[in-house]
């Protein structure tokens, strides 16, 4: 009689047991690509900046760091730079100023800039759309990119002429 509870008992477990299936990813089966992470290019507007100088044109005759910055525009640009640091991206990038309130500091095209200068970035295999131009003063810009919230500087530009502003009435 042992032997007879002893089969039922292992009967009912089995019974209780969930039956294994395999997971079926239905995006698969409708032929969908389904992403696990999605990056958002535009993300790095609510960080605040860093900075660094991977990419930096030092040696350019008319926009290098070293060849063009004596310590009293070095000081302006570390002045600059730290002050940045308290500040979102978008904060640093919707800022305005002027008459006719334009942002101090945006994005433009590579074709925008004057050509030495798209030249010079192919010399340095830097291959990318857009550049950001960072107001220093009225003239000075710091130009480069932004990667992940970080500024990666290209070049020093003190006299505006890697992008020259077309001015009204002249």
């Amino acid at each position: 009689m042992a032997k007879g509870r002893e089969h039922k008992r292992v009967k009912q477990a089995e019974k209780a047991r969930p039956q294994k299936q395999p997971k079926i990813n239905e995006a698969l089966i409708q032929n969908k690509k389904e992403s696990k992470s999605t990056y958002n290019p535009n993300s790095f507007y609510n960080q605040n900046p860093t900075w660094s100088f991977s990419k930096c044109d030092f040696d350019h005759e008319d926009w290098g760091l070293c060849s063009c910055v004596d310590m009293r525009a070095m000081s302006k640009i570390l002045k600059s730079l730290n002050s940045w640091e308290y500040q979102s991206w978008n904060d640093i990038l919707t800022a305005t100023s002027g008459k006719r309130n334009g942002t101090r500091n945006h994005a433009i095209s590579v074709g925008e800039i004057i050509k030495p200068a798209q030249k010079r970035l192919e010399e340095l295999n830097l291959y990318y759309d857009e550049l950001y131009s960072l107001r220093l003063t009225g003239a000075e810009r710091l130009w480069g990119i932004i990667e992940g919230g970080v500024f990666r500087v290209i070049w020093y530009d003190p006299n505006h002429e890697i992008c020259p502003s077309q001015k009204l009435y002249t």
